[in-house]
C-alpha cells in the first residue's frame, strides 16, 4: 500500500508548535509581562503572521479557485460548492471553523475545517481553461439532483489540481 503524503501548508489547531519559553522571551524582549499579553493572543498573533506570510507564498494567479465543500453540520452532510477568486490564496478566505488545516495530499489542495458541529473538508481546484463558472455550476447542479456526489472523475472532468503550483512554492 502506497503511504499517503500529506503536506502541512497552515494550520491553527495545534498549540504544540507555540513554546512557552518563545512567549516569555518575547515578552521580555518587548518588556510586556503576561496581563499586557496573554499567551493565547500572543499564539493567535503569531498564527495571523504564519497566515499573512503563506498568503504571501501562495500569491498566484489562476483561472476561476473552485472549492468542493464536503459539510458536516448538526443536520447531517451534504455536498456544496463556491468560487474563491483567481488566486491561490483566496483559498485563505473561506474557512469558518474554529480550527484549520490547509494541506496538500497526492493529487489536491484541501482544508480541514474544524467546528462543534464536525469537520468540513474543503478541496480547492480550479476550472479548466475551456470551462466557465456556468458550465460547471450547471454540471454541479445536476450532479446534485441525482443524489450523486463529486467523484474525482468528475472533478476532473472540469477542474485541474492547484497542487503542482503549491508544491513548486514549497519544493515538495
Amino acid at each position: 500500500m502506497k503511504k499517503d503524503f500529506i503536506n502541512i501548508i497552515f494550520r491553527n489547531d495545534d498549540y504544540c508548535d507555540y513554546e512557552e519559553s518563545n512567549y516569555q522571551n518575547y515578552l521580555r524582549e518587548n518588556e510586556l509581562t503576561e496581563t499586557d499579553l496573554s499567551f493565547d493572543d500572543w499564539v493567535y498573533d503569531q498564527m495571523d503572521g504564519w497566515l499573512d506570510s503563506e498568503k504571501v507564498n501562495l500569491d498566484i494567479p489562476t483561472n476561476q479557485i473552485v472549492c468542493i465543500e464536503h459539510l458536516h453540520l448538526w443536520d447531517g452532510t451534504g455536498n456544496n460548492y463556491r468560487l474563491c477568486g483567481n488566486n491561490i490564496k483566496s483559498i485563505f478566505d473561506y474557512s469558518i471553523g474554529d480550527y484549520v488545516k490547509f494541506y496538500t495530499d497526492r493529487y489536491n489542495v484541501l482544508c480541514n475545517d474544524m467546528h462543534h458541529d464536525g469537520t468540513n473538508v474543503y478541496t480547492y481546484r480550479e476550472l479548466k481553461d475551456n470551462v466557465t463558472k456556468e458550465m460547471f455550476e450547471k454540471a454541479f447542479v445536476n450532479l446534485m439532483s441525482k443524489g450523486q456526489k463529486p467523484t474525482s472523475k468528475w472533478l476532473c472532468r472540469y477542474t485541474k489540481s492547484i497542487r503542482p503550483k503549491v508544491a513548486n512554492v514549497y519544493g515538495w
